[in-house]
Parts: C-alpha cells; sequence; structure tokens
C-alpha cells in the first residue's frame, strides 16, 4: 500500500498557540492511525496564504489529498484553488458555520471521524457557485442575509464580550444576531432586477435575496429545503418588501417560517431555480456567501459551475462506494 500523502490547512489566528498544536498533533495521529501517512502541516495566517499553497499543490500533484481544518470560510479560501483539479478535499469542522462539513455527516469538532473519513478515501464532487467568477459552496445572499454575516464578522473583531458569547454559542449566534437586525436595522429595502439564463425576467423590491447551493445556512434556518449541490442549479429565494406600517412584523413572521422551511407558497416569497442568471440593481449590493464577501455591485452575473470540487466524505454520502484510496482504508471507515 502506497503511503498516503496529506497537506493539511490551520488557522494560524484561530485560538492560542497551544491550541492549534494540540490540533495539529490530533489530525497528525487521525491521519496516521498506524497505517503510516505523510501529514505536511502548514500553518497560515492569511487566506492569500492558504490559498497559494493549495494551488501550487493542485498543480504539482505532490499530495493526494488537501485537508482544511475550519469552518465554511477556512474552506471558502481554498475552492477556487482546487476547483476542477485530481485533488480532493477533506474538511476537519472547527469554525463557527459548519454548514459544507454538516451536510456530509462530519460533526464540529470530531477530529478523528473526520480523519476516519479521509483516510477511507470515499468521494462526493460537488456544484459550486460563481459570482463574477468567484466560487462558493454552501450559500449566502444579500440584504438581510449580508447585513447578519457582516455584523457577526464586525463585532468578532472588535468587540472582546461578543468573542465571548461566539465561543459559547457557536452557531447559535447567527439567529441572534438575525432577530436584532430585524427589530432595529433602520432599512432592509433593496431591488432586485433579475434575467435567468433562459429569458425570464424578474423585477422585485425584497428585503432579501438567498442564493442557495445547500438547503440550510446553519443549523437554524432552512431557506432551500429542496436544494442539492449536485443537480446543477442554484436555488434562490426572495423575501419580497411589502407596504404599511405592518411590514416589519410580517417580515419576522416570514423569517420564522423560513427558519422552519414552511415558507415556500407564502405570497411574500418567490423561489425559482436556475443555472444562472444576471442581478441589476439601483444601488450596490454587498452579497455573501460561504461567509464571505463576494461581491459589491450595481451589477453581477451568477452562475452554476457543475461538478467543480471533490470532497472526501464518509461512505453513506459518496457519489459511488468505490473509493480512491485503499480498500484497507475503506473498511475502517
Amino acid at each position: 500500500m502506497a503511503m498516503k500523502r496529506y497537506l493539511v490547512m490551520l488557522n494560524a489566528n484561530a485560538g492560542n498557540a497551544a491550541a492549534v498544536s494540540d490540533l495539529e498533533d490530533r489530525i497528525r495521529r487521525g491521519l496516521h492511525d498506524g497505517r503510516g501517512a505523510k501529514v505536511l502541516v502548514l500553518r497560515c495566517r492569511t487566506g492569500e496564504e492558504a490559498r497559494r499553497s493549495a494551488r501550487a499543490a493542485a498543480r504539482g500533484r505532490t499530495f493526494d489529498a488537501i485537508v482544511v481544518a475550519g469552518g465554511d470560510g477556512s474552506l471558502h479560501q481554498l475552492i477556487d484553488a482546487v476547483a476542477h483539479f485530481d485533488l480532493p478535499l477533506g474538511i476537519i469542522p472547527m469554525g463557527t458555520a459548519n454548514d459544507l462539513a454538516s451536510r456530509f455527516g462530519l460533526a464540529k469538532h470530531d477530529v478523528e471521524g473526520a480523519c476516519r473519513a479521509i483516510r477511507a478515501g470515499h468521494t462526493a464532487t460537488i456544484d459550486l457557485v460563481r459570482i463574477d467568477g468567484k466560487g462558493f459552496a454552501t450559500g449566502g445572499g444579500t440584504g438581510l442575509a449580508s447585513r447578519v454575516a457582516t455584523t457577526v464578522q464586525r463585532w468578532r473583531e472588535t468587540s472582546r464580550v461578543f468573542r465571548w458569547l461566539l465561543r459559547r454559542l457557536g452557531g447559535k449566534i447567527y439567529p441572534l444576531v438575525t432577530v436584532l437586525t430585524l427589530l432595529f436595522a433602520r432599512s432592509l429595502r433593496e431591488t432586485y432586477r433579475i434575467e435567468t439564463s433562459d429569458g425570464r425576467l424578474r423585477e422585485l423590491e425584497g428585503y432579501c435575496a438567498l442564493l442557495m447551493n445547500l438547503p440550510s445556512l446553519g443549523a437554524h434556518f432552512h431557506p432551500a429545503p429542496r436544494a442539492s449541490e449536485r443537480d446543477g442549479l442554484l436555488d434562490v429565494v426572495v423575501l419580497e418588501r411589502t407596504g404599511g406600517w405592518l411590514s416589519r412584523l410580517r417580515l419576522i413572521a416570514t423569517v420564522a417560517h423560513v427558519a422552519r422551511g414552511t415558507h415556500i407558497g407564502r405570497q411574500d416569497v418567490h423561489h425559482f431555480r436556475a443555472r444562472g442568471f444576471e442581478v441589476v440593481s439601483e444601488e450596490p449590493l454587498a452579497c455573501i456567501a460561504d461567509g464571505e464577501l463576494m461581491v459589491e455591485s450595481e451589477r453581477f452575473s451568477v452562475d452554476v459551475d457543475e461538478r467543480a470540487l471533490t470532497l472526501l466524505v464518509p461512505a453513506l454520502y459518496a457519489d459511488v462506494r468505490e473509493p480512491i484510496f485503499s480498500s484497507q482504508d475503506s473498511r475502517a471507515a
């Protein structure tokens, strides 16, 4: 059996040095597991450093897999570098938001379980979504969705109390910030002119437009219950603005339905699926996806990049049951 070669990306800024070292040791043990493996760990301080290293690994073909320990934001830094290369990506979910890992049955902080899935070598190839050419894997949007994500990021960078709260609540922080935004934001109104690749035009005034490659945003928000990362389509959900002094109360009720996944069919919810479309607005729209700012512009294009990214996943979620690594490792999963 050939020795497997893994390039592991760690966020050097996540936690103190002792915590990062402990995580590195656990990953090394998990990927070795007595069978032998070459594990190179890079502690990256910036997204650009991680992208540069991943791009070199993909082109050099010196590793059997790249492994990222982090959340959706850490994963986001790498996907454009490795998309469409014959180099699978393994995920060890350690972030605040771990939507892609959760989609494939990987539990947060379960380093050993994630390493077993990586060693086994079962893969799933998923679509990416590209906004003006830049890819994302999970979901995001404009308006309310963008406001919540940027608020979490800003408070994380500026407030020690918020960081303390974030460590204790984890992903539950997003529903809390959503409620605060709904109650206290002065204006959430946006206009959208959406023309899909089949020529259909939609002109809407709304509170947010959600772009979903997966069914859920976090564990508490389910905008697109039937979305799939493997069907070549993007689910778009627009929460339409309604007039009158009760409009904010109606929005709160609609968001509560979105959280439960029971909003499809409501009069103030527009849902469609498309392979690509263009968005035009009267004012610049900030669009967030994978927890990162994708674009801020009056006009941008959105396209599905089919079967762009190969992930190492538990056998239950794999495209086929034959692993890319050895059968001995497969039985261990």
